[in-house]
């Protein structure tokens, strides 16, 4: 995979040179022994005033205690509260005080289910599954999301994709395979 400093080095460039940017996706890498020191000084200083569409994908091991996930993409974020369509996989968890403007989120069901109580109007939802311990499966383990959609009068497109990632657990949104 692409190492962290030369993924720092070509986030620089798209923000230095792509001012006008309405979509970003990034797949971000996870290279062991490396730190993620330089993406998210990069990711807190990239501003797009243009962007209404934000993919964010961490690949990295969350839970390997060996492993510092170090990525903090929430200040990318936070300087686009302009973004209505959001796909968020990645550590630390949504901070939904700066998602007010998203009316399209993707991601796992603890970030989710935030989304919904928050009272954010939003109009398409797309929760990914783990495929993690079968208590998710009964009525019982999936009530907080089943309370949390009856808060969400205005959603208008549900989707519920079982995602298979060995790395999931039940603490973090994601268990150690």
């Amino acid at each position: 995979p692409l190492d962290s400093s030369h993924f720092s080095q070509l986030l620089e460039v798209a923000s230095d040179s792509c001012p006008n940017l309405t979509h970003l996706s990034l797949d971000i890498p996870l290279v062991e022994g490396q730190s993620h020191v330089p993406v998210n000084e990069v990711l807190r200083s990239m501003n797009f005033p243009a962007l209404h569409s934000l993919f964010l994908n961490y690949h990295g091991n969350w839970t390997n205690r060996n492993v510092v996930p170090n990525l903090n993409p929430l200040p990318l974020v936070a300087n686009h509260p302009q973004v209505q369509e959001l796909r968020y996989f990645s550590p630390p968890n949504i901070v939904v005080s700066k998602v007010h403007n998203v009316r399209s989120f993707a991601g796992g069901i603890r970030d989710c289910i935030c989304i919904c109580q928050s009272k954010v109007p939003i109009v398409e939802l797309e929760v990914q599954f783990p495929p993690g311990p079968p208590c998710y499966y009964t009525m019982e383990g999936l009530s907080p999301l089943v309370n949390a959609l009856k808060e969400t009068p205005t959603l208008r497109s549900l989707t519920m994709v079982e995602d298979f990632d060995p790395w999931w657990n039940e603490d973090m949104g994601w268990y150690e395979g």
